[in-house]
């Protein structure tokens, strides 16, 4: 649900030309300056799984490496 916000920032976004071409406003600018509030909501987001992962490791999952993707040991 929360990575919504971030799909409504990060170009392009329907909802950004949808807006621009109603109001009159430039797309291109509003394009633009969605792309750094996009960026630092992702880092944001990923930062919060990856310490969320470090303090209580049984919310991450468990698949071990040697099962995954064929890896092997």
């Amino acid at each position: 649900m929360a990575i919504g916000a971030v799909d409504m920032l990060i170009p392009p976004s329907a909802l950004t030309v949808l807006l621009g071409s109603l109001s009159g406003i430039s797309i291109s600018k509003l394009l633009i300056g969605g792309v750094v509030p996009g960026l630092i909501l992702s880092i944001s987001f990923r930062d919060l799984h990856h310490r969320a992962g470090q303090d209580d490791p049984a919310l991450a999952p468990t698949v071990a490496f040697t099962e995954h993707r064929g890896w092997k040991k």
